[in-house]
């Protein structure tokens, strides 16, 4: 996403795809996932209070990005248009992004309950609602990604045809982070077959379990 975001060609769904870095980054730093202190020489997490802080601001960031990047989904979901030849990579790959950075945010929230006094300040006493619409976005991402992409992935793409590399732009470094992905869907599959939270269920029957039984002959975009 990065890599794809920071590209100087002209690519397909690009500032959808930026947005969607934008949030991720935002929520990371929200979580307190990415910002550390270095004392000494020593890479420590930060403080509560600062994490507080810049929870706030990141939160207060995100909103607004959050709202456009669900809006884009709706009309792609319910336009007659639907993905386009050109938009499945970039679509696939967000939506990931999108259904990954929901499911560590629900993981977060049932974190914080089961361990009150690590809860940030920002998220002291925060109500069982949090978890609920966290989790509601997480149902709701992966029940858009298994209508889009009902008997196909583009993690099948074949990149020696000139077309397909089109999608990309012909651009080596980026050929070269999707099909990495191939190594990483494989082990992320073998970790799902032991996944337990009933928040991951939804996952799992509706892609995780549909994906393991994809051939690629089977590609066929909506």
């Amino acid at each position: 996403m990065l890599r794809y975001s920071q590209s100087a060609a002209s690519l397909p769904m690009f500032e959808f795809v930026r947005k969607v870095h934008r949030l991720n980054c935002l929520t990371k730093i929200r979580l307190g996932l990415i910002l550390c202190m270095e004392r000494e020489g020593n890479m420590t997490p930060p403080s509560c209070a600062l994490h507080t802080q810049f929870g706030q601001i990141s939160k207060a960031a995100s909103q607004p990005i959050e709202k456009e990047v669900l809006l884009e989904l709706e009309k792609i979901v319910f336009g007659t248009a639907g993905i386009g030849p050109d938009n499945s990579i970039a679509l696939w790959a967000s939506l990931w992004c999108l259904i990954l950075m929901y499911r560590k945010l629900v993981h977060t929230y049932m974190a914080f309950q089961e361990f009150p006094c690590h809860v940030p300040e920002d998220y002291s006493g925060f109500p069982e609602c949090k978890l609920e619409v966290g989790t509601h976005f997480y149902h709701y991402l992966v029940s858009i990604y298994a209508a889009l992409f009902r008997v196909t992935s583009p993690l099948y793409a074949d990149f020696r045809v000139a077309a397909t590399r089109k999608l990309l732009n012909d651009d080596e470094s980026l050929i070269e982070a999707f099909m990495s992905l191939r190594t990483e869907s494989f082990y992320f599959q073998r970790e799902s077959m032991s996944m337990s939270a009933s928040h991951d269920q939804l996952l799992r029957r509706m892609i995780l379990d549909r994906e393991a039984g994809l051939k690629p002959k089977q590609l066929n975009i909506k």
